[in-house]
């Protein structure tokens, strides 16, 4: 069975990636299946040997996969957070896969303010990428400036090991805000990524996947200018 993993951060739209993927008729993509907080709490330990032992347990997943979907290729999500692993050796991990003939998608956000706005603004909301129902709220939110700077300075390191782990890796980039960002790109990203996948590009690109907010954040943070000037005096593109 053909095999990926899409590898990168928190809020770089791996959901929607995820989504667009699974409406492939020959993709079954899962989620990030090495996240704890997944599992029941009793469920915490034997996770966290999965962590340890990833491959396994994806063994065993790849399997299911394949008997309940017929499907002919299997990935799932790997993240990073923003304070911790989801496997205990990331790059240990990507180095097995990758001998195993696993493919390996890098997902990354452009901008490193826009992706940490977008995470400390879903913390605060509790509204996430593709877990919205009913009409939007219409909060207005004052983001904490020190915990910006810090949570910058933390996802700058994590993309720059990231691209330290991946140097020696044979990979495909995929960026979100020239990939998915706007819809009409979506069918010919998951093209390119079914040709990197040696499978033939669906007919149709389709996700239910929405938005967390359907406004800018410059609307929905009153201290929004702020935060964008701390960044850029910091050295950070917005």
């Amino acid at each position: 069975m053909r095999s990926f993993v899409i590898f990168g951060m928190e809020r770089t739209g791996s959901s929607l990636l995820q989504s667009l993927l699974n409406s492939h008729p020959q993709i079954c993509c899962e989620g990030e299946l090495f996240r704890v907080g997944r599992w029941r709490r009793y469920m915490h330990p034997i996770a966290r040997i999965w962590q340890h032992h990833p491959l396994p347990y994806l063994a065993y997943r790849q399997l299911r996969a394949r008997l309940l979907t017929r499907k002919i290729v299997y990935g799932f999500k790997l993240h990073t957070k923003l304070h911790s692993e989801q496997v205990m050796d990331p790059t240990g991990f990507l180095h097995a896969v990758q001998r195993k003939d696993w493919k390996i998608i890098h997902l990354e956000r452009a901008s490193l303010f826009d992706q940490v706005i977008s995470a400390m603004a879903a913390a605060e909301t509790q509204r996430y990428f593709g877990h919205n129902r009913g009409p939007e709220p219409t909060p207005q939110l004052t983001l904490p400036v020190d915990e910006l700077l810090a949570h910058l300075v933390s996802a700058s390191s994590i993309r720059q090991r990231h691209r330290q782990i991946l140097a020696g890796i044979p990979h495909m980039l995929v960026v979100y805000e020239d990939d998915l960002a706007d819809s009409h790109n979506w069918p010919a990203t998951v093209a390119r990524i079914s040709e990197y996948l040696n499978i033939p590009a669906p007919s149709t690109v389709e996700t239910r996947v929405t938005k967390p907010w359907g406004r800018p954040y410059s609307e929905l943070i009153i201290n929004y200018s702020e935060l964008v000037e701390l960044a850029r005096q910091n050295g950070y593109d917005v």
